[in-house]
């Protein structure tokens, strides 16, 4: 799920993303980015994450990029957001054990812990993100914040007006809300009016849709 920056036979922007187009599996394309040199990122932060859950879920959760706590220990939501991501989760009876997958857009911390601007994520999206996503074949993808659901859902900016709403692209459905962070900067009755919502509204469409996320 992570690995120490400080891994052997480093690789160029270039041999990682040939690689990465021919990788047949989850386990090649990390092994791919446990090794990859392809922006600066890589030699600032303490792990790359690639993410984790089972390799063919039918649900995945995307958030932007570690922060600076999840740099620290090389897992993807944790101490107070990752709380909040669990209770939601506990909310519609469902678990980080359930049949999900939980990855984001950039597998590196960028600097001082910011968020990546567009260019700075490019190579990622297009490298590892794309290819997982394409190795997962999700029927369900949960957006979390800004930066992954203006990625994914093209043309579409302002986060506001598409949270807790569906999006079908392809054969795929998308579900943005609002990253678990967000709550901790807003009132408690605003975490359970909108937070909650959401995740109703999204455990209702796995319903509709047949998916039971805990088999």
């Amino acid at each position: 799920m992570a690995t120490e920056t400080a891994a052997p036979e480093g690789m160029s922007a270039a041999a990682v993303m040939k690689r990465a187009r021919e990788a047949q599996s989850l386990e090649q394309l990390e092994q791919l980015c446990f090794r990859c040199e392809g922006c600066p990122f890589c030699s600032l932060c303490t792990y790359k994450i690639f993410g984790y859950g089972n390799e063919h879920a039918p649900i995945m959760f995307i958030q932007t990029n570690p922060s600076r706590e999840e740099d620290e220990c090389g897992e993807i939501l944790v101490q107070d957001a990752g709380e909040i991501f669990d209770f939601l989760l506990e909310s519609v009876g469902m678990s980080r054990q359930s049949n999900i997958y939980i990855t984001q857009l950039v597998k590196c911390m960028p600097l001082f812990g910011r968020s990546p601007r567009k260019k700075e994520s490019a190579f990622c999206i297009n490298t590892f993100l794309k290819k997982q996503i394409e190795l997962i074949a999700p029927k369900v993808i949960v957006t979390l914040g800004s930066l992954p659901t203006q990625t994914l859902i093209l043309g579409r900016t302002n986060l506001e007006d598409m949270c807790g709403r569906w999006y079908k692209i392809g054969d795929t459905w998308f579900f943005p809300t609002y990253h678990p962070a967000s709550f901790l900067r807003g009132k408690m009755v605003y975490f359970r009016n909108i937070g909650l919502e959401h995740f109703r509204i999204f455990r209702a469409k796995l319903d509709e849709l047949g998916i039971d996320p805990n088999a």
